[in-house]
């Protein structure tokens, strides 16, 4: 052993991950079989979310949505706040299929879970009172178990990611979210409360822990503290932390202040809120999906090659991406309304207008999703922080002038701050262009055609349905 090496348990004497890299195809190759898989699992999860939330909305009220959406809310932010980049330092370092690594970054990540949880039986009482809400106090502790139970996850679906062989990662998964939904729903009919939403999560993320030792048994995780790998998390997590803390300001940011204004008697509004969110949000968390589980461990791997071939390949991933992206988001904008009163019982009614205009932010966010991708891809965390930094101060800013302004234009509060929150992807982009010319990222005749063409499609289809 090393003077650099501390050992809690026994040496650690397990080989390295071969089973996940002794087949090597090329780079292409792994990143078609990738993105189909992403495709693949983005559908299918996308599919069991919206069949569960139909149903799920016929057997609870909007108020119950609206609860479970400030503890997802919270127990989100403690992940992104106390988050050390343990994923992407995986996916990127050389020493990432190292068993010394792979086992120091799965002792902190147990460390982290017991943590959170604690933080979660702290916060409960003060937030209850906060959002004058009681239940809140028993709801975040049980709610909070899940962190609990994912910080003793193996880090096999990290490595598989890091390969690119997302089969089995898919799998794995999809099998998590099939079994959460299934329990959610069950407990939904048998005990119609809000704590059908908090209850399944925690069996599903019980299922995910136990899925994640047995899938990917290539990978065996125990104890471990090496200093040199400790030393990285720290020092790659230094700006990811700052960026992470900023992203959940910019995701849910929104939903918090929400949370605090729609109080009492107007609580059912955060609920169908949560609904319009999540329908506009669809198409932007698969872009999120690929951006994570192909974009960064692709564009770390084409950034090792010429500029040329670099820009040239990113240009095609991104007209790609957002041509199947924009149109799905342009129908929202157009027809959201008809096709939530389709979908959804009366009560739902008003979850047509915060689609609509949800989705319009939502294009101008595809396009700075399948960019932003890069900074994180070459190692930029810095860059990528300034930008998460100028979208959260945006964000902030957009609801603020939104409520302010918005009933002078004649609109009630509640519109001027939706149009906030869909603003911010576009007051932040000139600050993406900052971040990315650096890397020869910016590509702004094909932004242009993107947001134009997206324009034109959106106000000839206003124009014929008017």
């Amino acid at each position: 052993m090393t003077s650099t090496d501390t050992t809690i348990a026994a040496p650690d004497r397990s080989p390295p991950a071969e089973p996940v890299t002794t087949s090597t195809p090329s780079l292409k190759t792994r990143a078609l079989h990738g993105s189909m898989w992403t495709a693949f699992n983005f559908a299918s999860s996308q599919g069991l979310r919206l069949g569960s939330n139909l149903i799920l909305t016929r057997l609870l009220v909007p108020e119950a949505f609206g609860t479970v959406l400030l503890i997802n809310v919270v127990i989100q932010g403690l992940h992104m706040f106390s988050d050390t980049g343990i994923g992407p330092s995986i996916i990127h370092n050389k020493r990432g299929d190292d068993p010394a690594f792979l086992n120091t970054a799965w002792t902190i990540q147990i460390f982290r879970g017991c943590a959170l949880w604690l933080v979660c039986l702290l916060l409960a009482w003060p937030l209850s009172m906060f959002y004058e809400d009681a239940v809140l106090m028993w709801l975040l502790p049980v709610a909070g178990l899940t962190a609990l139970a994912e910080g003793f996850v193996s880090t096999g679906p990290c490595t598989f990611h890091r390969h690119l062989r997302l089969g089995r990662l898919t799998a794995y998964e999809l099998s998590g979210q099939f079994t959460t939904i299934g329990v959610t729903i069950v407990l939904a009919v048998l005990w119609p409360t809000v704590w059908a939403l908090v209850l399944g999560p925690v069996v599903g993320s019980v299922v995910r822990l136990l899925l994640s030792h047995t899938t990917f048994r290539e990978i065996r995780n125990r104890f471990r503290w090496d200093r040199d790998a400790a030393r990285h998390f720290v020092r790659f997590g230094r700006w990811i932390f700052i960026s992470t803390a900023l992203t959940f300001v910019v995701t849910q940011g929104d939903k918090l202040i929400l949370g605090k204004i729609f109080v009492g008697e107007h609580k059912g509004l955060l609920g169908l809120y949560a609904i319009a969110f999540f329908l506009s949000s669809a198409v932007v968390l698969a872009l999120r999906k690929f951006a994570t589980m192909l974009l960064l461990p692709l564009y770390a791997r084409l950034a090792e090659g010429s500029e040329h071939s670099f820009r040239r390949n990113m240009f095609r991933i991104r007209v790609l991406l957002m041509g199947a992206a924009i149109p799905a988001l342009c129908v929202l904008v157009i027809w959201g309304q008809p096709l939530v009163e389709l979908l959804y019982t009366d009560q739902y009614t008003h979850v047509g207008w915060m689609l609509r205009i949800l989705a319009a932010g939502n294009i101008f966010a595809a396009v700075t999703l399948t960019c932003a991708s890069v900074l994180l891809a070459v190692g930029d965390s810095f860059r990528y922080m300034i930008y998460l930094l100028a979208q959260a101060i945006l964000l902030l800013g957009g609801m603020a002038a939104g409520a302010l302004f918005g009933p002078l234009m004649g609109w009630p509060s509640e519109v001027g701050l939706v149009i906030g929150v869909a603003a911010a992807p576009a007051l932040s982009y000139p600050v993406l262009v900052w971040a990315v010319r650096r890397h020869g990222a910016w590509m702004p005749w094909l932004d242009l055609a993107a947001l134009a063409g997206s324009g034109v499609v959106i106000g000839t289809g206003l124009l014929l349905t008017n």
